[in-house]
């Protein structure tokens, strides 16, 4: 019995040291940026609430009422400061780009987004920005918060994304 388990010791141990070093030495970059370039995106859900100030005001889930070409629309993180938008199968007018492109930033230790069309006038080309949260690999979430001046209120949306497709990995 001594001899088997030795035996097996010796194989784990030959298997393990058999692995490369030169996987066991590389920086892998877990940055937001790089995981969310990681997939293809669409909006999955949008919770409003249009009174955030008041602890009164609820939370609606509002996804389900928005019109089909909106909720097929796939988001993409091309590199670590392009991103788009893709009109998928339908279009809400059929004038519109099938692909429309912005710029993006993530700071705050990879916790808020901007997202911009026109880099020579980011604060007036504002698509979204707010605080982003990663639930798991497959899903994140962006949090708006506004003050609407003509209701007077202050609004929040949370916008959740989920992977619809994970791009194919680019060999070297």
């Amino acid at each position: 019995m001594k001899k088997i388990l030795l035996a097996l010791s010796s194989f784990v141990l030959l298997f393990t040291a058999s692995c490369t070093k030169e996987i066991d030495d590389r920086d892998v970059d877990v940055s937001k940026p790089v995981y969310l370039q990681e997939s293809y995106w669409m909006l999955t859900s949008l919770i409003e609430n249009l009174d955030y100030g008041n602890e009164e005001s609820l939370d609606k889930e509002i996804f389900p009422f928005l019109d089909d070409c909106i909720k097929d629309n796939v988001y993409e993180f091309e590199t670590k400061s392009d991103f788009s938008v893709a009109e998928h199968h339908l279009k809400c007018n059929a004038n519109n780009p099938d692909k429309t492109n912005y710029y993006y930033s993530i700071s705050n230790k990879d916790s808020y987004i901007k997202i911009w069309s026109n880099p020579d006038d980011i604060d007036n080309s504002i698509y979204m920005q707010g605080e982003i949260t990663t639930i798991n690999t497959k899903k994140f979430t962006i949090k708006t918060v506004h003050y609407n001046e003509s209701t007077t209120k202050t609004e929040m949306r949370l916008y959740t994304y989920e992977t619809y497709l994970v791009k194919p990995k680019v060999k070297n």
